[in-house]
């Protein structure tokens, strides 16, 4: 509880400025990532500690005991590196590792716009703390994203090289690599890293295609999806974050994407076709419109379904009328605005 309401703080930047801290709920979660899997962990080896010694006191224990001692002290070993190894990851709580499997998506409230802002850091303050950061950019692909079945070299490349505590805003920096959902201006948010790597390998970009992201947020994904492909058109509906994007892609060198403000429901049709569209949040259906987009052998990318079941789904065009669903894993995300949600009811 102490994690969580020093998380709720507020604190000073390394400029200097007062940032607000974590929502509640946002607190809490990210308290209980920390801290109470551990213990979780702990109890569980214990419990299971206790197995073979019932077997080893048990009726004709004194056939089984050699046996049964040598089973309890390979126990209390493991026990012991398991304690020794969970208070070793305790303290490095910025990466800590979470498994797969659906989330609840983040509704974050507003966030001020001196919080959104990324001031770059002084050369003094990013070499103290350039080590760190290298380290939790590590454990992030490693603890995280690998496990969850990303193996595609180039996704794991981008990972490195595309630096994301860049794209997340300077209040929240320090998350930049744990697996929680990121809020951003109006309401938004980012996904966790893991999502977003998934999604990426999902859609195997390759470097002639042409791409359409829906849903820009920061332009984290839209700087991967640009070193992937020949040309990004991102859409984004807020402007403030259609600013934060561009600004973003512009301090790291991206030259083929452009973000658009505007709803991007009805996708971009004097673009199209394209051969990926992404789109960067849940959507209860995909609309006709944005598949009609897509070239002969195009796919989209996309988190179908409302809660508390979700799909990451692939939809591939076959041909001029036919499509192809093929459903890969299962997360929850926020939903993006101005879709349509169909009539539950149907006759």
């Amino acid at each position: 509880m102490d994690f969580a309401i020093r998380a709720r703080s507020e604190h000073t930047d390394d400029l200097g400025r007062t940032v607000p801290g974590l929502p509640r709920h946002q607190a809490l979660l990210l308290a209980a990532r920390v801290r109470l899997r551990p213990i979780l962990m702990t109890t569980l080896a214990m419990i299971f500690g206790m197995v073979p010694l019932a077997f080893a006191l048990s009726e004709g224990a004194e056939m089984r005991a050699p046996m049964g001692q040598a089973v309890i002290g390979g126990v209390i070993t493991s026990s012991l590196l398991t304690l020794v190894v969970v208070a070793t990851w305790t303290t490095w709580p910025i990466a800590y590792a979470a498994g797969p499997g659906p989330r609840r998506p983040c509704h974050p409230g507003k966030i001020a716009r001196t919080a959104i802002s990324a001031p770059a850091h002084s050369p003094r303050s990013t070499s103290m703390h350039l080590h760190n950061v290298e380290q939790a950019r590590f454990n992030m692909i490693e603890q995280q994203i690998r496990p969850w079945d990303v193996a595609d070299a180039s996704v794991l490349q981008l990972l490195s090289l595309i630096k994301r505590e860049n794209f997340v805003p300077a209040a929240y920096r320090t998350l930049a690599f744990v697996d929680m959902c990121i809020p951003l201006a109006a309401g938004q948010s980012m996904l966790p890293p893991r999502i977003q790597a998934r999604l990426l390998q999902d859609a195997a970009v390759q470097p002639g295609d042409k791409v359409l992201e829906i849903g820009a947020g920061s332009g984290y994904m839209t700087a991967m999806l640009a070193h992937l492909a020949q040309r990004v058109v991102a859409i984004e509906i807020e402007p403030e974050l259609a600013d934060m994007a561009r600004a973003n892609l512009q301090a790291c060198g991206v030259r083929n994407a452009e973000v658009r403000q505007g709803d991007g429901a009805a996708g971009a049709a004097a673009d199209g076709p394209f051969d990926v569209i992404m789109l960067g949040g849940s959507v209860v259906e995909v609309p006709q419109a944005l598949l009609a987009q897509l070239k002969v052998g195009g796919r989209l990318v996309a988190i179908v379904g409302s809660e508390p079941i979700m799909h990451a789904q692939v939809i591939t065009r076959t041909s001029d009328s036919n499509y192809k669903v093929d459903e890969k894993w299962d997360d929850n995300a926020a939903p993006l605005r101005n879709f349509p949600a169909p009539c539950a009811f149907r006759f």
